[in-house]
C-alpha cells in the first residue's frame, strides 16, 4: 500500500514538473513574441530597401557622398551634437535644446521603452539653499553605448500633480555654478570612452557599439567650487551606500567609480522591457554595420545612410535622446509657473511636500 502511495505522490510531482516547465516555454515564447512586436525600430523596409538595392542604386542620381560629408556637421549641431573625430564619438554641445527640459523622475521612466537601456545613479544633496542633483549614465543609448554625467539644481519645492507626477523638477545648472567633470569609461580591462571638462552635462557615445550596462564601468571625478560643497556631496554618496573606502577626497574633489547602481532604478527598466529593448538595439546595430560595411570611418558611413537610408539616419543622429522623452516638459513647466505665483492659481492641486 505504501509503494501504491508512493507511486502516485511520485506521479503528480512529474505532472506538475511538466506543467511548470511547460508553462516556463509559454513564457519564454510570449517574451520572443513580444520582442518582435515591439520593436521600435524596425528593420523590415531595410532588408526590403536591400534585396532591391540593385534597382535603387539606379534609380537615384549620382551624388557625392564627399558633398554629402560636408553637410553632417550642421545636421549634427541642429540636433544639439558634436562629434570628436580623433576618439570617434558624439557629445552634446553645451546649450542644446535638452538643456532647457531639465531633470526628473519622468524622464528617468519614458527612457526604457524609447530603447535607452542605462543604469543611473542619482546622488541628491542640499547646499547653498538649493536641492542639486548629480546624474550618473552608462549603458546603451538605441545604436550607441556611451555614458554621461549631468548637473542640475533648483529652489523651488516639490511639485504634487494628483494621478501624473509627485517630485522635484530640477533646472540644469548654471555657467556661473559649473563643477569640472571627468569621467572615464572602462568595458571590461579596456578605456572604452572618456571625457573631461567644465560643463552641466558630459557626455559620450560611440555609435554602432553595443553594451550592456552591467558591462561598463564609469572612473568619476568631480570637482567642486568649494570644499563645503564637496563635503555635501561626500555625504549623499554614503547615504546612497557607498562606502568611505570606495570614495577619495582630495581637497573640493572627489573620485569614485560607478559600477552597480545604488539608487533606485525606473519601473520601467525590468527585465522584460530590457531584454526586449535590448535585442531591438543589438538586431538595429547589426543592420547599420552590414549596411555600411564598406566604409571604414563613421561620416563615411553616415553619409551613406543620408543618401539612401534617410530615415535610418535622423533616427542615429538623435544620438540616444530623442525629445519624444520631453513630452512632459510643457506640463511640468506650467505648474511650475501657477506653484510660483499662488495668487493667480485658485487650484489646490499643488503642495509643497514637506
Amino acid at each position: 500500500m505504501y509503494i501504491l502511495y508512493a507511486s502516485l505522490l511520485n506521479n503528480k510531482i512529474l505532472v506538475l514538473n511538466l506543467i511548470i516547465t511547460i508553462g516556463c516555454l509559454l513564457i519564454l515564447l510570449l517574451i520572443q513574441y513580444l520582442a518582435n512586436k515591439a520593436r521600435k525600430y524596425s528593420i523590415t523596409p531595410i532588408k526590403e530597401s536591400l534585396t532591391a538595392s540593385d534597382s535603387k542604386e539606379k534609380e537615384l542620381p549620382t551624388i557625392d557622398l564627399n558633398t554629402i560629408r560636408k553637410g553632417l556637421p550642421e545636421d549634427l549641431l541642429n540636433k544639439g551634437f558634436l562629434y570628436n573625430e580623433k576618439y570617434d564619438y558624439f557629445t552634446t554641445i553645451k546649450n542644446c535644446k535638452r538643456r532647457e527640459y531639465g531633470a526628473c523622475r519622468l524622464y528617468d521612466e519614458c527612457a526604457a521603452p524609447m530603447g535607452i537601456i542605462i543604469d543611473l545613479e542619482t546622488i541628491y544633496f542640499d547646499y547653498n539653499d538649493k536641492h542639486w542633483l548629480i546624474q550618473l549614465q552608462k549603458g546603451q543609448y538605441g545604436l550607441s553605448c556611451g555614458g554621461e554625467i549631468s548637473v542640475y539644481q533648483t529652489k523651488s519645492p516639490s511639485l504634487f500633480i494628483p494621478g501624473y507626477f509627485h517630485g522635484t523638477f530640477y533646472d540644469s545648472n548654471t555657467d556661473d555654478e559649473e563643477l569640472l567633470l571627468s569621467y572615464s569609461i572602462m568595458r571590461e580591462k579596456d578605456v572604452f570612452l572618456t571625457n573631461k571638462g567644465s560643463t552641466w552635462c558630459l557626455n559620450s557615445f560611440r555609435l554602432g557599439s553595443f553594451s550592456e550596462p552591467e558591462a561598463l564601468t564609469m572612473h568619476i571625478r568631480i570637482t567642486f567650487p568649494f570644499q563645503s560643497m564637496c563635503h555635501a556631496c561626500y555625504k549623499a554618496l554614503l547615504t546612497l551606500g557607498y562606502t568611505a573606502e570606495e570614495i577619495t577626497v582630495r581637497q573640493n574633489t572627489l573620485y569614485f567609480i560607478f559600477d552597480t547602481p545604488r539608487s533606485p532604478q525606473p519601473l520601467t527598466r525590468n527585465i522584460l522591457t530590457t531584454y526586449i529593448m535590448q535585442k531591438n538595439n543589438f538586431s538595429y546595430i547589426t543592420a547599420y554595420s552590414y549596411i555600411t560595411q564598406d566604409y571604414c570611418d563613421t561620416f563615411g558611413k553616415l553619409s551613406y545612410l543620408k543618401n539612401y537610408f534617410p530615415e535610418m539616419y535622423q533616427e542615429i543622429i538623435k544620438i540616444g535622446t530623442p525629445e519624444e522623452m520631453f513630452e512632459d516638459y510643457m506640463q511640468l513647466t506650467e505648474y511650475q509657473k501657477k506653484l510660483k505665483n499662488p495668487t493667480n492659481n485658485t487650484s489646490t492641486d499643488l503642495t509643497q511636500t514637506p
